[in-house]
């Protein structure tokens, strides 16, 4: 295996992220989702929650029902509008 490269400022940004948590980061591991929005924000990337999420659509994915996925892709895209930035934006 070869030698890690050193890591190097990638510089300034001025992105900003709209976080879709699923279900998964809301309910099973929120630390993981306020996690995430630490780093972003630590590297000066702006951050907000999606306005309202519904499932993200894994579960019908994993039975093979796709087009209840694509019904639920037609909701959650929109939906990545922020409406409520998080701390620090």
């Amino acid at each position: 295996m070869g030698k890690a490269a050193e890591p190097s400022p990638a510089g300034a940004t001025h992105g900003r992220v709209v976080v879709f948590a699923t279900c998964y980061g809301n309910r099973n591991t929120p630390g993981l989702v306020e996690d995430l929005v630490a780093v972003l924000e630590h590297n000066g990337v702006g951050t907000a929650l999606a306005a309202r999420e519904r499932c993200c659509g894994m579960p019908k994915l994993e039975l093979g029902d796709l087009e209840s996925i694509a019904k639920l892709m037609e909701v959650n895209i929109p939906s990545s509008t922020p409406t409520r930035a998080t701390a620090g934006t």
